[in-house]
């Protein structure tokens, strides 16, 4: 991983948006040319200011460096979605994930090996 994995992911959250660069630099408090300046590789933002942009675009820390995950806001979203699915839909949900990448779906097939779903994603705590 490297500074331009960096910002190329910033600049894929911004583009994913649908926001302007301005405006996400001004609701992060920052300088109207702060994101522009991450996504063109001028600077790199702080660990603090890192976490501040993962979670103004709602997406684990995890997912933002994981090279695997090609858009960590649907991830997300997913992953909200199934930590509240009762087992059957989980179970549906995982046999619909693994024919999408059996079919060529998806960006590869490794990245859509569905053996562990259960343990990949047990740090949903279930509403009872």
């Amino acid at each position: 991983m490297d500074e331009t994995f960096v910002k190329e992911r910033i600049g894929q959250l911004v583009a994913d948006s649908g926001k302007s660069e301005k405006r996400i630099s001004r609701d992060l408090g920052r300088s109207v040319g702060y994101i522009q300046s991450l996504t063109s590789g001028k600077a790199l933002p702080s660990m603090p200011m890192l976490f501040q942009i993962c979670e103004y675009f709602n997406i684990e820390p995890k997912d933002f460096f994981d090279p695997n995950i090609p858009c960590p806001p649907t991830i997300q979203k997913i992953r909200s979605y199934a930590c509240h699915m009762e087992k059957d839909s989980l179970v549906t949900l995982e046999r619909l994930s693994k024919r999408l990448c059996s079919t060529g779906q998806s960006k590869t097939n490794e990245s859509c090996d569905s053996r562990n779903i259960h343990e990949k994603y047990n740090h949903c705590k279930r509403k009872s």
